[in-house]
């Protein structure tokens, strides 16, 4: 898990920042929790349980009725 720290402090009201994004040959979820006087520490997961090493196609598909599944 890779983590990035904003040096500027945060002020607004105390909040959840979650970002998904399912890529075609790379997917990622990133997260902060931000609140006043904090320093905001952006979390990003890369690698899933399980995920295999070699990159190679989407672990995403669709069916016939465009419903995601994994």
């Amino acid at each position: 898990m890779a983590t990035q720290t904003d040096s500027q402090v945060y002020q607004g009201e105390e909040k959840i920042i979650v970002a998904i994004d399912l890529g075609t040959t790379h997917t990622a979820v990133s997260f902060a929790h931000a609140y006043p006087g904090s320093e905001v520490d952006v979390r990003m997961v890369t690698r899933w349980k399980g995920q295999p090493e070699a990159a190679g196609d989407s672990k995403f598909g669709h069916s016939d009725t465009n419903h995601c599944r994994l």
